[in-house]
């Protein structure tokens, strides 16, 4: 699918998308974005072994969570509202913090709402296949 533009790449994602509840389809690619959304099950393959053959949801099955927080201010002045967790200053205003549930990162949007700190972005994200490819193959 390189080769085709973004319609060709819609269309033929579409077939398969399509065709996959009729038959069973091997779809191999390195653009993991493209096995993300219409693959059920995954085989990662490392110098021609498997290291992984499963569900896509098993692998991508990682509690954690990263939420990304941007307030209008100084993450370091904040930092304390994080304590039982790592994190990564993005720059100034924005941390990723790595929390264990949904739940935790509410609870530290609520803190900062609590304080009266003006939160411009809050967002919680999952692990990739990307991310959930990394790890298996640094295994």
């Amino acid at each position: 699918m390189s080769a085709l533009d973004p319609q060709g790449r819609r269309d033929v994602l579409h077939l398969i998308q399509t065709l996959k509840n009729e038959m069973t389809i091997l779809f191999s690619t390195h653009i993991l974005h493209d096995a993300e959304q219409i693959c059920d099950d995954i085989i990662i393959l490392k110098e021609g072994r498997i290291k992984w053959n499963g569900p896509l949801g098993e692998l991508q099955h990682d509690e954690s969570v990263v939420l990304k927080l941007t307030i209008d201010g100084h993450m370091k002045e904040y930092l304390s509202i994080f304590k039982d967790h790592q994190y990564e200053l993005v720059d100034k205003s924005t941390a990723f913090v790595y929390v264990n549930s949904k739940r935790e990162g509410g609870s530290i949007l609520a803190t900062f709402i609590y304080e009266k700190i003006l939160v411009t972005h809050y967002e919680l994200k999952r692990e990739t296949l990307e991310d959930a490819y990394l790890k298996v193959v640094d295994q």
